[in-house]
C-alpha cells in the first residue's frame, strides 16, 4: 500500500507532540513491523497560493508565520517544527489522493484537518487538506465527482465552513459525526454506511476521500464511542469493498483517536487502524 510518509510530519520532543503524531508513530512502527510497507517521501509542502478558496489567505499566513493565538486556538504548541509538520501532513494527503487517482488506493497516514475552518482553527486543525483534495483532484478529466467520507466520531463543522463558501456541488462532504454519538447508534451507523456504499458502488462518485476515524472506538477518551473493534473493521471493509467493486478510487488517512495503550500493552487504536490497512490492503493489494 503506497503511504505517503516524512518523518517531518511528525514532531517527536514530548512538549511539543500532539496526539496525533503520537499515533501515526506508533502506527507505522507496527506496520514496519508486521506489515508490507511502500512509503513514498517524494513530495513536499504545497506553495501558499495552492490554498486560494480553501482558507482565507491572511489566515494561511497567520499559520505558515506560526502565529501564537492561531496555534493556541487549536490547541497546538507553537514551533517551527510544528509549523513543517503541517505543511508536510496536507501535502502528504494531496500527493496521496493524485496517487489513488493512479493506481486505485493510497494511504496518508495523518490528522488534523477536518475542523479547520475558512479562516479559523479548531481542536488540533490549522489546515483543512480535505476539500484542498477534492478541488484539485476535480482538476483531473476523469474525476466529476468527489465524496468526502468522514468517519471521525466528530462532525467535519470546518469542511462544511470551507464546502459551502466553494458552493462547488461535485464535491459531497458526509460527516457521520452529525448524527451517531454513542453504541446504541451503532446499528444504524452501518446502516448508513451500507447506503453510502450503494451510492460508491453505482458509481456516483469518481473519488472517495476517507477518514477512518478511530475515536468512534468504545471508551475513547475524546467521545462517548459508537463503535467495537470489530464493527470498525466491518465498517472499513464496506468502504473499501465498495470502492473496488464499483472501480472508484479512494485515498484515506487516521483522523481521530486518543485511547492509549493499555497496562497489558493492547493499542485499541492502533489495531483498529491495522484493520483498516488490512482491509485496503485486501481489495487494492
Amino acid at each position: 500500500m503506497k503511504t505517503f510518509y516524512r518523518d517531518e510530519m511528525v514532531v517527536i520532543p514530548q512538549e511539543l507532540t500532539i496526539p496525533s503524531h503520537e499515533k501515526t508513530l506508533r502506527l507505522l512502527n507496527t506496520l514496519r513491523q508486521d506489515r508490507r510497507l511502500e512509503l513514498v517521501a517524494d513530495f513536499s509542502p504545497l506553495p501558499l497560493g495552492q490554498w486560494s478558496g480553501i482558507h482565507a489567505p491572511s489566515y494561511v499566513r497567520s499559520v505558515t508565520d506560526a502565529d501564537v493565538d492561531t496555534f493556541e486556538a487549536a490547541s497546538n504548541p507553537v514551533s517551527d517544527c510544528m509549523v513543517t509538520a503541517i505543511e508536510h501532513c496536507t501535502a502528504s494527503m494531496v500527493a496521496a489522493t493524485f496517487a489513488a487517482l493512479e493506481f486505485g488506493c493510497a494511504f496518508s497516514p495523518t490528522s488534523g484537518f477536518h475542523h479547520a475552518h475558512w479562516a479559523q482553527p479548531g481542536v488540533f486543525c490549522l489546515l483543512n487538506a480535505l476539500p484542498l483534495a477534492a478541488q484539485l483532484a476535480l482538476s483531473k478529466p476523469s474525476v466529476n465527482r468527489v465524496l468526502i467520507l468522514d468517519c471521525d466520531y466528530h462532525r467535519g463543522n470546518g469542511t462544511n465552513d470551507i464546502l459551502a463558501r466553494l458552493d462547488d456541488t461535485r464535491i459531497v462532504h458526509n460527516s457521520l459525526g452529525y448524527k451517531f454519538s454513542r453504541p446504541a447508534h451503532a446499528r444504524a451507523y452501518l446502516q448508513e454506511i451500507e447506503r453510502v456504499c450503494e451510492s460508491i458502488e453505482k458509481r456516483n462518485v469518481d473519488l472517495v476521500i476517507y477518514q477512518a476515524g478511530m475515536d468512534v472506538l468504545i471508551g475513547d477518551p475524546a467521545g462517548g464511542g459508537v463503535l467495537s473493534l470489530d464493527e470498525t473493521r466491518t465498517r472499513d471493509a464496506l468502504v473499501f469493498s465498495a470502492c473496488r467493486g464499483g472501480q472508484v478510487p479512494i485515498v484515506w488517512n487516521l483522523a481521530g483517536g486518543y485511547t492509549l495503550p493499555g497496562k497489558n500493552g493492547i493499542d485499541i487504536v492502533v489495531s483498529g487502524h491495522l484493520n483498516t490497512y488490512d482491509c485496503a490492503v485486501e481489495q487494492f493489494g
